[in-house]
């Protein structure tokens, strides 16, 4: 089966590989990180006779009326989001192939099978730094991405579908994760100015 699309996520980047016609292009986009606001009581501010020891979340404000629609149900105290989305599209250059064929099929170094929570969290994988989407032949499959083997590049991840956890090769994984530089296609076209 070829692979039509792979999503690699991590952090605020994201990085989306799509074959359209002959080719892949790469859609790499970054979100600003959202930062939570400070919450920093003041040491003379008043005890709060049902909630002394402050660990009772405040009822959120009464909504404004007059506030416009997608403001209406929004958390005040959620994390403010600040900056731009910057996007970038291109051509994909002949790493593609390298990482094509990586998960075409995905071949573990090693296959370690289902863990508990204490190897989960040994592995990275209790809260995985990014997760990866393979879409191939109309089936998706996502894995999570959690740290590196010691010593190595390999790294280790998770099939969401069985929980099934492996030790993968790790060039391809940084090879999306460092898309913007590694998978730019720079060769020069030759032309002939007089057909131009």
């Amino acid at each position: 089966k070829s692979i039509q699309e792979i999503v690699y996520e991590k952090g605020g980047t994201t990085v989306a590989l799509r074959r359209q016609g002959e080719g892949f292009w790469v859609n790499w986009e970054k979100r600003p990180e959202a930062k939570k606001a400070e919450e920093v009581k003041p040491a003379d501010a008043p005890i709060d006779a049902d909630n002394p020891h402050g660990d009772v979340p405040p009822a959120p404000p009464e909504q404004d009326p007059e506030a416009p629609a997608e403001l209406a149900n929004q958390d005040p105290n959620a994390p403010k989001v600040e900056g731009k989305v910057e996007t970038e599209r291109f051509k994909a250059n002949e790493k593609t192939d390298e990482v094509l064929a990586f998960f075409n099929p995905l071949e573990a170094k090693r296959v370690i099978g289902i863990v508990n929570d204490d190897q989960l969290k040994e592995f990275g994988l209790d809260n995985p730094e990014a997760t990866l989407k393979v879409t191939s032949g109309g089936s998706t499959v996502a894995l999570k991405v959690g740290k590196k083997s010691y010593g190595s590049v390999n790294s280790f991840v998770q099939d969401t579908r069985d929980g099934t956890v492996l030790l993968v090769n790790g060039k391809n994984l940084e090879t999306l994760d460092k898309a913007k530089v590694r998978m730019y296609e720079r060769r020069l076209v030759s032309a002939n100015f007089d057909e131009l």
